[in-house]
């Protein structure tokens, strides 16, 4: 298998399988769970509830066209018991999904189900903030921040990956949007930016760990089984013939051998986020090298671009910070600004007057090949 395929692969988003050990989680008022509301948004959706038809839901990510223009009164008026719930969970602090166990079999299906509640609470919110109810636009996508936040308190790098897409969709409706927002408005959001915040993300090392658990322990678990011919399925699909001819040739015991190996690899990337940050790049591509050059076709197949991945909890902490220094800067102007500093440099994002709106800018944090950045009264650049 491809290793960019890998996450996409090992644990697949559709259908219900995710089964919580109750006696291993941590205790929660479930009147005080916020994915408790967000499953019960699942389950309107699963009944036919809220938006109708799949070019509705395409629409949904649509905002802004003449097709979605045509069509947002008949899709917002049937997205209220969504959003509502979205609303009631965003209240909430804490969330639980229930993941305490979990293999590379694992089905996840909230987490391509959060991504539509996001586009929905976006929608929405584009549509406020344009007809002028600025109050409902910021409680729309401050809700999906919100959701954004709990979705990565699944303990998957999958989960994780999700949540920063999520936050995105809501930081650039958000971002298009602040200079509609009055003074007496931007204090209010700061304060919910501040409660947000609160909603930490779970430690990168723990990611990493319910990989390893999700791969290895799982992997491992299905060879005792005698199961081992959907291993190496699961590992092969995608990859050359050549290493699709090495993996199944493999014997049992030499399947085994190779995955107890990539174990040391999953340890080394847990433990580079412990490094100083300049040095925790170079650290994780280090690892992913090794896995590549390691001679272990399971490794070279199996083991996930933790260079990639970390990128991308970088870009989105970072827009997240972005977002604080742009809403800071309209309060206090300078001085607000260099309170939320770039998490590479410890300096504040370098700014840039656009016209009709300013750019906030990383040179050191990557989206892809370009700097990270964030548009404040524009649309968002591609």
């Amino acid at each position: 298998m491809s290793r960019s395929k890998l996450l996409g692969t090992i644990i697949c988003i559709s259908g219900f399988q995710a089964i919580a050990s109750a006696a291993e989680m941590r205790p929660v008022d479930l009147n005080q769970n916020a994915a408790l509301r967000y499953y019960r948004a699942i389950a309107v959706m699963a009944e036919g509830g809220g938006v109708r038809g799949t070019d509705g839901w395409e629409l949904v990510s649509e905002w802004g066209t003449p097709e979605a223009d045509e069509r947002a009164s008949e899709i917002i008026a049937g997205s209220r018991p969504l959003l509502e719930l979205v609303h009631e969970g965003a209240r909430i602090r804490d969330c639980q999904w229930g993941l305490d166990e979990i293999d590379f079999e694992t089905l996840l299906p909230h987490l391509q189900l959060m991504r539509h509640l996001g586009r929905l609470g976006c929608f929405r919110a584009h549509y406020r903030f344009t007809d002028g109810y600025i109050n409902g636009g910021v409680a729309d996508t401050t809700a999906v921040l919100a959701l954004a936040r709990h979705v990565g308190q699944d303990p998957t790098l999958i989960g994780r990956l999700v949540s920063i897409a999520v936050q995105n969709i809501g930081i650039d409706v958000l971002a298009t949007n602040l200079d509609r927002l009055s003074l007496r408005q931007l204090t209010d959001l700061e304060v919910e930016l501040d409660r947000l915040e609160s909603i930490a993300d779970l430690p990168y090392a723990q990611y990493v760990e319910t990989e390893r658990r999700t791969v290895v322990d799982g992997m491992l678990r299905a060879i005792a089984e005698r199961r081992s011919e959907q291993v190496k399925h699961l590992i092969a699909d995608g990859d050359d013939e050549s290493i699709v001819r090495k993996i199944e040739d493999m014997t049992d015991s030499q399947l085994i051998e190779a995955i107890r190996q990539t174990v040391p690899l999953y340890t080394a990337a847990a433990r580079a986020v412990d490094l100083p940050i300049g040095e925790i790049l170079p650290a994780v591509d280090a690892t992913d090298k090794e896995a590549e050059e390691s001679g272990n076709v399971v490794a070279a197949a199996a083991f996930p671009s933790f260079g990639a991945i970390y990128r991308a909890i970088l870009a989105g902490q970072g827009r997240f910070l972005m977002l604080r220094a742009a809403v800071a800067h309209r309060l206090q102007g300078t001085d607000g600004l260099a309170r939320f500093k770039d998490p590479m440099t410890g300096e504040p994002f370098e700014l840039r007057e656009l016209d009709g709106g300013i750019e906030l800018r990383s040179e050191q944090i990557r989206r892809g090949d370009k700097p990270l950045t964030l548009r404040v009264g524009l649309p968002q650049a591609d």
